[in-house]
């Protein structure tokens, strides 16, 4: 009986196939709901089983290609903003909610077209669940109507690839699985494969115990290989960052300025990775270890290496808005900056430490450094730049790399900042009094209440300074504020404790509720004194924010709230500029918070530094994915090339015309002679006809005579396959427009007769 094209009771190739390629979505849909980027990603779950159920309705039936990928693409629109639409509140009517997501996705839009910042997180849920969408229904199309399977593999291995590198915690778990999964669908489907090419050659075989053996080889096959590369000993972290850091360094760019328009996402925070990127969320509790990440040898006693300035707060995230990217450091002109009274140069060489970082510590206003990199930046005017707010080396560092920055430095005194007046300029008010509308009113009045006896722009900061000192408790262990309320707000007025990104975000928001221009700097405190290398070693504990305060003529100068710091030293009128040099003694023990050993550790120059994070990534698992990426692309270079081990030059050819032609609906059969297939072929593209004949004359010849080729059937056929391959590919594009239409008239090959009992 006919199988009719939407029986799904019994799927042609079989069960097995059915249920793995079901088990690899599902694999990717539920890593990407486990990521954690934002809250309800749990919608991937219902996204990832509606896409496998449409792609094999889809699959099944005989639409043709792009009238059943419109179709797919609407409904999974349709059902993916169903989803997100039950995100809203309740109170909403479903017209109120389309409209609503209607209008975000517009808002959004913009603020792409523009560079802007966006932290809609429902926008980045209806994204994502529109790209799980897609891939699962690519997968299954792909598998099961395009009898493709290694590009089902390689889609859906990519999409959890990019969730493994982003997600903000381990999913290795998931990895594990995949390939369990992956290996065996592999293993499967080319069983089915070949099943088919046993009956259309009339080969008996039984499928019922072929299946048991392949499924019980192929498990135990399976098992046995990841086994082995779970086992194997754990790559180091700075090889392995450095691998993370050459796939992610075509991509920097992509990511800084995408990663504007997701702030509320959240990040991975790496060892060794670098920890200020283009934004900075208030989250949940951190941990940082005693891991060394750069040794750092100043001129001048400096108290902060900043990675990232951030100007834009959302009211639970920190944005660096700064659109402009130049050329800077060694080998490129000087860019112009701002310049600002009592200023001194200032240098430092930076020892990196740990491979897979690429921004640039620096301090105060860098003006060079030896390293060539991409500056972000905005701009006064036409040439003026206002200052570099992060900078980003072109190549990754590699551990024990080493660069120079130099800069200006203020040493303005007390009595300097607090004469320096409120003359702000326009291009710091437009952009350093920003504050959300959701900011509460009450933090606004507390602001005024703290700097209530304060005469200028100076001491109200110091008081703001010191009553974050008092009031809030330092504690790296504080959970993320509800995302209902503003993180300030939250700290503030409920929490009343946190890690330095709140001491910095609170100062600031303060700071701008009293219009003093103000931002948060992000990257690493001090570090300790090392006396016998003279430079401090700054290790991943030194992790810090704090922020900066604008004053007229004198430029951005650093606060420290944080009660865990120690405050920052200012030169005052009595004491003379030069106290500001690296320390010749050892400094003041350093706030209880902070654990200081008694000899600070330095790795030696080819040392590696692992740090117990969660599970480690072996070098088998990342050597399977390596053996599958190069498999997957050999096999596919192998396909599209059609050279195969033993064979000979008619060979070739003749393999190459039969797989043009197949793309262009003439698919050879087990039974047809050269001659046969060269005949139906030239009846279906008759333009091929003298060429398709002189292959077929050839590769019979080779066969059945059993001797070389000669130079000149050599000639005879070069000659002939540049003849075909333009003829067939133009076939191939009619084909592929004739089905685009609906119109395809594909050349059945005729069925081969039975073999002689």
């Amino acid at each position: 009986m006919t199988r009719h094209r939407f029986d799904l009771l019994t799927p042609p190739e079989g069960w097995g196939v059915l249920v793995l390629t079901l088990a690899l979505v599902s694999v990717v849909g539920t890593a990407v709901a486990a990521a954690g980027w934002v809250e309800h990603l749990q919608v991937m779950t219902g996204v990832t089983l509606a896409a496998f159920m449409i792609g094999l309705l889809i699959a099944r039936s005989r639409l043709p290609v792009f009238p059943a990928h419109l179709f797919s693409l609407i409904i999974g629109l349709a059902w993916v903003f169903r989803l997100t639409a039950d995100l809203l509140p309740s109170a909403y009517t479903w017209d109120e909610r389309w409209a609503w997501l209607w209008y975000r996705l517009y808002v959004f839009a913009g603020q792409m077209i523009a560079g802007g910042v966006s932290d809609d997180s429902l926008v980045f849920i209806l994204l994502m669940g529109m790209l799980v969408w897609t891939v699962t229904y690519l997968v299954i199309w792909s598998i099961l109507r395009g009898r493709r399977v290694w590009d089902g593999v390689i889609l859906s291995g990519l999409l959890l690839l990019g969730t493994l590198v982003y997600a903000p915690h381990n999913l290795i778990g998931y990895l594990v699985a995949f390939l369990l999964v992956a290996l065996l669908l592999i293993i499967r489907f080319n069983l089915y494969l070949q099943a088919q090419i046993w009956q259309r050659a009339r080969v008996h075989f039984n499928a019922e115990e072929i299946t048991f053996d392949v499924w019980r080889a192929g498990l135990a096959l399976t098992l046995v290989i990841i086994a082995l590369a779970w086992l194997a000993p754990s790559i180091p972290l700075t090889a392995r960052s450095q691998v993370l850091a050459t796939l992610r360094s075509p991509w920097y760019d992509l990511e800084e300025r995408y990663g504007r328009l997701f702030t509320s996402l959240r990040q991975r925070s790496a060892p060794g990775a670098d920890f200020s990127g283009q934004s900075l969320t208030l989250g949940g509790p951190r941990e940082l270890s005693e891991a060394p990440v750069m040794e750092i040898a100043p001129s001048h006693r400096l108290y902060y290496w900043r990675e990232v300035a951030l100007d834009y707060y959302t009211g639970h995230h920190w944005v660096n808005t700064d659109a402009d990217a130049v050329q800077f450091g060694a080998g490129y002109p000087p860019v112009p900056q701002v310049s600002f009274r009592a200023q001194v140069p200032v240098s430092h060489t930076v020892t990196v430490l740990i491979g897979n970082t690429a921004v640039l510590a620096t301090a105060g206003q860098p003006v060079w450094t030896s390293r060539a990199s991409r500056a972000r930046v905005s701009y006064v005017d036409e040439t003026l730049a206002e200052g570099f707010s992060h900078i980003r080396s072109r190549f990754p560092f590699e551990a024990r790399e080493v660069y120079t920055v130099h800069g200006l430095q203020t040493a303005a005194t007390v009595e300097q900042l607090r004469r320096a007046g409120d003359d702000y300029p326009d291009w710091v008010t437009g952009r350093y009094l920003q504050l959300p509308d959701e900011v509460p009113e009450r933090v606004h009045r507390l602001a005024h209440t703290i700097a209530a006896t304060a005469t200028n722009a100076y001491d109200r900061a110091a008081a703001v300074e010191a009553y974050l000192r008092q009031t809030i408790t330092y504690n790296d262990d504080v959970a993320a504020p509800p995302p209902d309320r503003d993180a300030v707000d939250y700290v503030l007025f409920y929490l009343r404790q946190g890690y330095c990104d709140y001491y910095a975000s609170s100062m600031v928001v303060l700071l701008r509720a009293l219009g003093i221009p103000s931002r948060l700097a992000a990257g690493y405190a001090q570090g300790q004194y090392d006396y016998t290398k003279r430079a401090f070693i700054v290790r991943q504990r030194d992790a810090h924010a704090w922020p900066e305060v604008f004053f007229p003529h004198y430029g951005w100068v650093e606060f420290e709230p944080t009660s865990a710091r120690p405050p920052v030293e200012r030169p005052r009128a009595s004491r003379p500029i030069q106290e500001l040099s690296p320390p010749q003694s050892p400094p003041p023990e350093p706030a209880p918070d902070v654990t200081t050993p008694d000899t600070p550790p330095t790795p030696p120059p080819d040392a590696t530094v692992e740090v117990p994070r969660g599970p480690a990534v072996s070098a088998g698992l990342i050597a399977l994915l390596v053996f599958l990426a190069v498999a997957a692309g050999g096999g596919l270079w192998l396909r599209w090339r059609g050279v195969r081990a033993g064979r000979d030059p008619a060979e070739r050819v003749y393999a190459r015309m039969q797989r043009l032609a197949a793309r262009a609906g003439v698919v050879a059969t087990a039974c047809q002679t050269p001659y046969e297939y060269a005949a139906r072929l030239a009846t279906a593209v008759p333009a091929v006809q003298t060429a398709a004949w002189r292959v077929a004359d050839v590769i019979t010849r080779t066969r059945y005579a059993g001797r070389p080729l000669d130079p000149i059937a050599v000639e005879e056929l070069a000659a002939a396959w540049s003849a075909l391959r333009p003829a067939l590919v133009r076939a191939i594009l009619r084909h592929r427009l004739a089905t685009l239409l609906g119109r395809s008239s594909e050349d059945r090959h005729p069925a081969c007769p039975d073999s002689p009992r």
